[in-house]
């Protein structure tokens, strides 16, 4: 029987740390390697929007990106609502690209992460360029287009026509969702070429059929049932409703 504190067993533990600590070596030294083989440059195959920036440096990705970009960058963006169509201006609505960060998320430039190794040496992806947004600006946009194709809610009301009252009905509305719209709207920014069709919502009347049916009764109808006799000192003097339906 083998005694189990042998030379041997003893030599065989002594040998497992040095060999964790040359894989350790190993695998640090082709990390390394990956890290220098990828250079600073984009890596190839990779596009941002549909422009091929592989193999470029990040200034010259920059450059490109930005000459192939820029008229889709100032083209504005095509919306529909309610059966009309407008155009939202990028530079009005705080629409832009960032061109530098566009090709850094595309791995442009050394870095030691392993995902961005491996990219740079597989070969690259496709991004969407990063786009950013002013939300003060687009809500304005959103707002004057919204303005000129909104069909707003109509209050109930009474009218008095001669001696008579006439109720109103009330009416609901079909206004733009400014929200919704403006999400819309920069979600296909450099994307989308339209028409974005803008969502929308039923805007209710703040009069009511109820509000109305009670002035009718409540008021509108007393005051035009009989003449108004007033007395004043020895003297009556009889208002009809014709007399004073104007002012009411």
């Amino acid at each position: 029987m083998t005694d189990q504190f042998s030379p041997k067993r003893d030599s065989d533990r002594r040998v497992i740390p040095w060999l964790l600590f040359g894989l350790l070596v190993l695998f640090g030294g082709v990390y390394v390697a990956g890290y220098l083989a990828t250079s600073d440059r984009v890596p190839r195959g990779t596009t941002v929007s549909g422009v091929a920036l592989g193999g470029l440096t990040p200034a010259s990705a920059e450059v490109r990106l930005a000459s192939e970009i820029d008229t889709r960058r100032k083209a504005p963006v095509i919306v529909s609502a309610l059966g009309q169509r407008g155009r939202i201006d990028p530079a009005a609505a705080g629409l832009d690209v960032d061109i530098r960060a566009s090709v850094e998320q595309a791995g442009g430039g050394r870095s030691w992460s392993p995902t961005r190794i491996w990219d740079s040496l597989t070969g690259g992806d496709d991004f969407d360029a990063v786009t950013t947004v002013d939300e003060g600006a687009l809500a304005t946009a959103i707002e004057d287009f919204a303005a000129e194709v909104d069909v707003p809610a109509r209050d109930g009301a009474v009218v008095f026509k001669k001696d008579i009252a006439v109720p109103r009905a009330p009416r609901d509305g079909q206004v733009v969702d400014r929200e919704a719209a403006a999400t819309a709207v920069a979600a296909a920014y450099l994307v989308d070429e339209g028409p974005v069709e803008l969502p929308t919502e039923v805007q209710e009347p703040e009069v009511t059929k109820n509000d109305v049916s009670a002035a009718m009764d409540d008021f509108a109808n007393p005051a035009v049932s009989a003449p108004v006799v007033l007395e004043i000192s020895d003297e009556r003097v009889v208002l009809r409703p014709q007399d004073y339906v104007p002012a009411l």
